[in-house]
């Protein structure tokens, strides 16, 4: 926490990337560690159910006793992918990153995830001191995506489906379809390379299928 902002210190973090990329999986482990220490305290803010006034009360009717540090977690902070809509700088919001009310008193680091940051208005994200490290969370490359398919298979993915997971027909799979292509595998007794090919049409569908939605003006 190297940034002083009204007597606490305070940091900014907005991870981005495609939905189901591990986003939300690396900062639990990550968050993990800090957890354990008895002195941290972390809050995890759902903003699909709580706007950010109600964050900003709730924190302040907090009594920090043992605590010397917190970390708020901003769950799909920006919502759902809207055509031409974007991300509300609604004041609250604003009030709660600059830390204007003064909620917080300790330092804290803010990490906020969303899939869509192209939906953000400029000043939530081109701005020093809101979300000062911006981070993309990507699609894993073939190395990773084959050592995924190892762990998820347990060690029996032959070598003909770690090739074809590594292959650029599987370049826009994140974790969670990886992992989905060996447990159709098994529920359904097919073969672990069709499975893959059968998941990667089912994204080339939804793709188009979008496209022409945009298209129409939804």
């Amino acid at each position: 926490f190297p940034v002083t902002i009204q007597g606490a210190y305070k940091r900014g973090v907005l991870l981005y990337g495609p939905a189901g990329s591990g986003k939300t999986t690396a900062l639990n482990k990550a968050v993990q560690k800090y957890a354990k220490d008895g002195k941290t305290l972390v809050l995890v803010w759902h903003t699909s159910k709580y706007e950010a006034y109600e964050v900003q009360d709730f924190i302040k009717s907090f009594n920090f006793v043992g605590i010397d540090k917190m970390i708020l977690i901003c769950e799909d902070l920006g919502g759902m992918e809207n055509d031409g809509v974007r991300m509300r700088s609604d004041s609250s919001l604003l009030s709660l990153l600059d830390n204007q009310e003064k909620t917080f008193t300790l330092p804290i680091m803010i990490i906020a995830t969303t899939n869509y940051p192209e939906n953000f208005a400029a000043n939530l994200t081109n701005r020093a001191g809101r979300f000062d490290d911006k981070i993309k969370v990507g699609y894993p490359p073939p190395e990773a995506r084959k050592a995924l398919l190892s762990f998820f298979s347990k060690g029996t993915a032959t070598e003909a489906e770690l090739a074809m997971i590594g292959s650029v027909t599987c370049q826009e799979f994140p974790p969670s379809h990886i992992r989905e292509c060996y447990i159709r595998s098994r529920l359904h007794n097919k073969n672990l390379i069709d499975v893959i090919k059968e998941i990667s049409s089912e994204v080339e569908k939804f793709k188009k299928a979008f496209s022409e939605q945009r298209g129409i003006g939804f």
